[in-house]
């Protein structure tokens, strides 16, 4: 299959890129899907009963056979870019589908990056705007992720580990209500930790135009979905860092109308849960542009 992005930039710009995104063999051409080869999969599922070690094989799987494709190509994997500013730094400014490979991770993962916003270069972790999306979902779908990232979705909590701890990183939230006005609240620090550790938040460091309704709360919390046996994530109906229950829950049920399990920033109208019209997240290096922290060479 042909896994060419909308937007490809030439192989004298970004060789990893074009490599990568293009031209691959089917051998190889698995790792860039959302699903391994079914025989792969069943492989994998005959080895282990547990959904979580099955991901964990495939995962691992993917990082070997990522590694030997640099090892026997390389002159193709240099300058591979870590994250939407790297690929602004070489040049691209506009919005849309890109791929990157996250240095701690080794995988290449498909993201949207909105290169408008703010200087460019942020990678998108999550979007609402129609409710076309539902967010009641499991741990295993917000692990691996869901939707169409050219409109509702999450990026997914393993990604956005990978993304978020490969250094300093910043996260802007924009929200927008239903006159159409918006709001920003910027975090300074961003970064969720692996699996293990139930994708731990870390964020701190306000400003912006809206009032802070998230890190003061949320800071430090895990990560929690319906069916991980958290009341908070049962009732509200989306996975998110719930401490008692939340005071920002940008995935829950989408509402034209003021419910408490929708997508609420509590501080927008402190009389109720106001659920907003449109939200996103994305992050980008503290620090932007910098050719240093954004290329990397293989």
């Amino acid at each position: 299959n042909d896994l060419t992005p909308q937007f490809t930039l030439t192989h004298s710009q970004l060789p990893c890129y074009s490599y990568t995104c293009g031209r691959q063999s089917q051998k190889k051409s698995w790792l860039f899907a959302q699903r391994p080869p079914p025989q792969l999969f069943d492989e994998f599922t005959r080895a282990s009963s547990s959904p979580r070690s099955v991901n964990a094989l495939l995962h691992q799987k993917r990082a070997q056979d990522t590694k030997s494709i640099v090892s026997a190509e390389s002159p193709h994997m240099r300058n591979c870019p870590i994250d939407c500013a790297s690929i602004y730094y070489i040049g691209e400014r506009r919005s849309g589908l890109y791929t990157v490979i996250p240095l701690m991770a080794g995988v290449p993962v498909q993201v949207y990056c909105d290169m408008d916003t703010d200087g460019g270069g942020w990678t998108v972790i999550q979007r609402r705007v129609d409710g076309a999306v539902t967010f009641d979902r499991t741990w295993g779908d917000y692990r691996d992720g869901f939707g169409d990232l050219r409109s509702e979705f999450w990026l997914g909590n393993d990604h956005i580990h990978d993304l978020s701890t490969q250094g300093e990183y910043t996260l802007r939230i924009d929200l927008e209500d239903w006159s159409n006005k918006h709001k920003h609240a910027l975090y300074q620090s961003f970064s969720v930790e692996d699996e293990e550790h139930q994708y731990r938040l870390h964020v701190s460091g306000f400003s912006g135009s809206a009032q802070d309704s998230f890190s003061w709360y949320h800071d430090k919390q895990s990560f929690s979905t319906p069916d991980s046996g958290n009341i908070c994530a049962e009732i509200s109906h989306g996975g998110w860092w719930y401490n008692q229950c939340f005071y920002a829950h940008l995935n829950g049920a989408y509402y034209r109308v003021s419910y408490i399990d929708g997508i609420v920033w509590h501080s927008w109208k402190d009389s109720d849960y106001y659920s907003l019209r449109k939200v996103s997240m994305m992050i980008r290096p503290r620090k932007h542009p910098n050719k240093e922290k954004y290329i990397v060479t293989v």
